[in-house]
């Protein structure tokens, strides 16, 4: 009887550390929209920054897209980002990433997600995403 316990004890644990590590694998950095993603969601203004900076949060999200595909933002400094968009009011590994929410749900039990402007090792923007934000344990797109 205690030999069918551990097995069964064993069996579970290592079926949850394979659902674990699956999702790592899968998402090691979280959930990403494409372009296309994003204007559904949230349309596809074009980009303004006096209202990005002093808008809410759906003001931001609905220029998300426009965003998203302008080029003139890469090889920008995390300060001039700062300087044209506002200091930054989202999360994603460190406080020198700008990273500017469009979307919290969290305290309904939805979803938040945030435009990321990922800098490279000179502190400069290399890309822009639009990020699932929070933790995605056990929750599998």
């Amino acid at each position: 009887m205690n030999k069918t316990k551990l097995f069964f004890g064993l069996f579970i644990i290592l079926s949850l550390t394979g659902i674990l590590l699956a999702q790592r694998l899968l998402h090691p950095r979280g959930v990403f929209l494409s372009v296309q993603k994003v204007e559904k969601r949230w349309g596809n203004k074009p980009f303004d920054p006096a209202r990005f900076k002093t808008g809410d949060m759906t003001t931001r999200a609905s220029m998300a897209a426009s965003i998203l595909k302008d080029k003139s933002f890469i090889g920008k400094t995390n300060e001039e980002i700062w300087a044209l968009l506002g200091r930054h009011d989202g999360y994603y590994f460190s406080d020198l990433i700008p990273t500017y929410l469009i979307e919290d749900n969290s305290l309904k039990g939805g979803d938040s997600w945030q435009i990321v402007f990922f800098i490279d090792m000179e502190y400069k923007v290399k890309s822009i995403r639009v990020h699932k934000n929070g933790s995605e344990i056990l929750n599998f797109p």
